[in-house]
């Protein structure tokens, strides 16, 4: 094996073994970042009211451990070709929460597709991190208003090396801010503004069960559609008929311009749907009864089709050309699409209210921080536990020692005794040990004095003698007694005196007492024997 492959196998193991951390890393993550407040797990509720011509729906839904359920709903009707007005959804909107007894939660407007103007962007790679505020700034390039003239979102579709490519919604602010200003005014708060069209891809996974669908509506005036992948809006287009629906089905026959064009716009959608690497489902939802359109349509692009209202869906539910069918109401595809939308996790809700600000979400810390405490409470215990223990020996032992506390003072006052005791007898010990005895330094004296001298006194102090008495020749005295081992620094303290009537000199002589050596005593007095 080559220096070359072996290093490109090592290369290649070590990239495995990274992706392996990173992969374990981030599962433990989302363990430790896991909220009790997850949109997983925690219940949430959604009202959803969808404007469109002619007409107005409210649905209402639940989320419970990821299951979302449509509770009811209402659809109201108008006076055709014109939209609600304020005051009307106002009215309507509380009179569907009082037949449906629900209290009010969180509330989306959906509004029609018309209202929104739709653009594919592309942008600098560069502008990525700040994409709310390059948005803002090239608003009145992308359509014919401000950035403060208009709610708008956007949603990011794909990047490249040097590109961004996304789909900017907006909405004048005049046309909205009536509606939300009536909402306020009786007590009603908008939580998001999005179009009827965004969330028929996530109804039609909710309906159907698959991931990628083609949406196409078609009303008496032209028709719309959108790509959505997994739920989310991806692509779309409208067009206009050149014949009405309705003339098409007097004559019974269609325009063959039209049904190409549509064909057509189906078929780019589904091949960008190719292009990802996907499969799509195709589903209609035909306003307008067409004779023939769905066969028309199979044989222009290939693929079946599935129509609103036409045959059950696999999960069981009525559905008709005009909306799902719920406990006995009809309610419109367009505000059961909204609502199931904001409820869904992981769904890019548009939200044009929010003017493509994006809020980092900070990875919740309540299962980390419930984990820590647990760790520090067991390491406390751990910690604690053991001087606890010890604590408690040492009180026994307190108690033990407080038990014998007198018979320990009479032990400490018998060894002070002692300690006494034993200080004189060192002391005496000593005294013995570096002075000689006062016995031993009279039989000195007696041996050093002449026969012809004699004592009146004898004093020690301390380390010190003084003798006087009466000698026939006081001097011959000193050179006796320094020749002693016993005595040292041998001096008169005073004159002698000459006593004529004894014939003798008095006198007084002061010296220092010594301690002789042991064998210089013992050779004494062997000599003496």
């Amino acid at each position: 094996m080559t220096e070359t492959a072996v290093d490109n196998k090592l290369t290649s193991l070590f990239s495995a073994s990274i992706s392996g951390l990173k992969e374990r890393w981030e599962s433990v993550w989302r363990v430790l970042t896991f909220s009790l407040a997850d949109a997983l797990i925690a219940q949430r509720k959604n009202i959803t009211v969808a404007i469109e011509k002619g007409s107005l729906s409210v649905a209402c839904a639940s989320k419970l451990f990821s299951r979302i359920t449509i509770k009811g709903g209402k659809t109201y009707s108008f006076e055709e070709g014109r939209y609600p007005q304020p005051d009307e959804l106002v009215s309507s909107l509380a009179l569907s929460i009082n037949e449906l007894g629900t209290a009010m939660t969180d509330l989306t407007l959906s509004i029609p597709k018309l209202w929104a103007i739709i653009r594919s962007v592309e942008l600098p790679s560069t502008v990525k991190e700040n994409l709310s505020d390059a948005i803002s700034y090239e608003m009145d390039r992308l359509t014919p208003f401000t950035s403060e003239e208009v709610f708008y979102d956007y949603k990011i579709l794909r990047e490249s090396d040097d590109k961004v490519y996304l789909l900017v919604m907006a909405v004048r602010t005049d046309t909205i801010k009536p509606y939300l200003a009536a909402l306020d005014e009786s007590g009603f708060s908008v939580s998001r503004v999005t179009i009827n069209l965004a969330g028929m891809g996530v109804l039609c996974r909710y309906i159907y069960q698959e991931s990628n669908t083609v949406f196409v509506e078609i009303n008496r005036d032209g028709s719309e559609g959108a790509l959505f992948i997994d739920g989310s809006l991806t692509a779309l287009f409208s067009d206009a008929f050149s014949a009405s629906p309705l003339q098409v089905e007097k004559l019974k026959a269609y325009d063959t311009a039209d049904i190409e064009t549509l064909s057509k716009k189906i078929r780019a959608l589904i091949d960008n749907a190719k292009g990802a690497e996907m499969t799509s489902q195709i589903v209609l939802h035909l306003k307008e009864k067409i004779p023939a359109l769905k066969e028309m349509l199979e044989s222009k692009i290939g693929t079946p089709v599935k129509i609103f209202g036409e045959g059950d869906a696999p999960t069981g539910f009525k559905t008709t050309s005009a909306g799902l069918m719920i406990s006995g109401n009809e309610i419109s595809y367009a505000a059961i699409g909204s609502a199931i939308q904001s409820l869904q996790h992981g769904a890019e809700t548009p939200d044009m209210l929010k003017r493509g600000i994006r809020k980092k979400q900070r990875p919740p810390l309540a299962l980390t921080v419930i984990l820590l405490i647990v760790i520090a409470f067991m390491w406390a215990l751990y910690t604690v536990a053991p001087i606890g223990i010890e604590e408690k020996r040492l009180e026994e032992i307190s108690r033990q020692i407080e038990m014998r506390r007198d018979d320990i003072n009479k032990i400490e006052a018998m060894k002070k005794e002692a300690e006494g005791l034993v200080s004189e007898i060192n002391f005496i010990n000593g005294y013995k040990r570096d002075m000689p005895m006062t016995l031993d330094i009279l039989k000195e004296l007696t041996s050093l004095l002449p026969k012809t001298a004699w004592l009146t006194k004898a004093k020690i102090a301390g380390s010190s003698l003084e003798i006087g008495g009466y000698a026939l020749s006081a001097t011959e005295l000193l050179p006796k007694l320094e020749a002693s081992e016993y005595f040292s620094k041998v001096e008169f303290t005073s004159p002698t005196i000459r006593d004529q009537a004894m014939k003798s000199d008095r006198f007084t002589i002061k010296m220092d007492i010594n301690k002789p050596l042991q064998n210089s005593v013992e050779k004494r007095n062997n000599e003496k024997k």
